[in-house]
């Protein structure tokens, strides 16, 4: 009789209580602790997760052991899921790599200040916190979790466009978009250039997600070359040469006009950056926008030119004709490269054009 009521104790003691359910919470690339092992660690952030959460732990079992490290599953007994945030979550619609560190040390070293992001914006405690390697495949391979448990103030998140080459300009642009961003209300934890295949500008951030404020700032271009239905990307404009000094001064030459034509029209002033491509003798001018106060887009003005210096020495007069003769809302414009492949015209440059637009 005896065995029977200790075996209807402990059954009881294992079974949901009515209704209750089982969930799980899931622990991907964990880094490995040879002491241990991986079914020990299971275990021990098992009643980790339980001592946190007050919930009771049915299972901690060790999923896969990798080069990645630990994927371990918790799986807990509770009425509803346990809500969580964590840093992973900042993908949002980008779904790409979270990388932003070049290696487990230097990931490590800011994995402190990560906490401290994560803690001040969302409220909440970390329960977890470490480096992990999503790919060897890229520059910048590591990225830092942190989790915690609760209904978070704040929500991660991240802006990121593909930039084609590297960063010449100013060497504080990074520092500036992040002043600007704060300025406005936004919070930005980290403005830095990944790379997952290619170069990336990442901004990452903290806000409600009931109101998402940063704005990539990125002007609207016009379609071009061979696939009409395509945009030409994410820069303002774009210089070519085979001398590289002559590109990059166009570059930085019209990147300082930008910042004067357009810093009036936004809620601060604009940033701009360079960026050279020295397998395609390129450099790409982009210009990166805080809040917004009107749109912009971007019109190639139908006049062709052989060099930079010829478009810019009659810049002026078609905007002047924009003006007065079209009769259009004209806030500046830049000339740009354009490549005419597919068309059977010569590559070459043209004023582009820039007017407001309504939002």
């Amino acid at each position: 009789m005896k065995v029977k009521i200790l075996l209807i104790i402990f059954c009881s003691l294992l079974s949901p209580a009515f209704g209750d359910e089982l969930f799980q919470y899931s622990i991907g690339s964990y880094p490995k602790n040879p002491a241990l092992g991986c079914a020990l660690t299971a275990q021990d952030i098992g009643k980790q997760f339980s001592a946190v959460t007050g919930k009771k732990v049915f299972r901690a079992t060790c999923d896969a052991e990798n080069r990645f490290g630990y994927d371990m599953t918790i799986t807990y007994v509770a009425q509803a899921s346990e809500p969580q945030m964590s840093t992973r979550q900042e993908a949002g619609g980008f779904g790409g790599r979270l990388g932003v560190y070049r290696s487990r040390e230097e990931c490590e070293s800011n994995l402190s200040q990560e906490i401290r992001w994560f803690e001040e914006s969302t409220g909440l405690t970390r329960f977890l916190a470490y480096c992990y390697l999503e790919s060897d495949l890229n520059l910048t391979p590591y990225a830092a979790y942190v989790t915690g448990f609760g209904v978070a103030k704040l929500h991660p998140y991240r802006f990121e466009a593909t930039v084609y080459g590297n960063v010449f300009s100013s060497p504080d642009w990074a520092r500036e978009l992040s002043e600007i961003a704060l300025r406005a209300g936004i919070q930005v934890k980290q403005v830095t250039i990944a790379h997952d295949g290619s170069n990336k500008l990442v901004v990452r951030y903290y806000d409600s997600p009931e109101n998402i404020l940063f704005h990539s700032g990125y002007f609207v271009l016009p379609p071009s070359g061979p696939f009409p239905h395509m945009k030409t990307g994410n820069e303002v404009a774009q210089f070519y040469s085979y001398q590289p000094k002559e590109t990059q001064e166009a570059c930085l030459f019209s990147g300082e006009k930008i910042l004067k034509t357009f810093a009036p029209e936004f809620t601060d002033k604009s940033i701009w950056f360079c960026v050279w491509d020295p397998m395609l003798f390129k450099a790409a001018l982009y210009v990166v926008r805080v809040k917004p106060t009107i749109s912009t887009e971007g019109e190639n003005a139908p006049l062709y030119y052989g060099s930079f210096g010829k478009c810019e020495a009659e810049r002026k007069d078609v905007l002047e004709l924009y003006k007065s003769e079209l009769k259009k809302d004209v806030l500046g414009g830049v000339c740009t490269w354009q490549s005419q492949f597919g068309t059977g015209k010569p590559d070459g440059y043209f004023a582009r054009i820039f007017t407001r637009t309504k939002e």
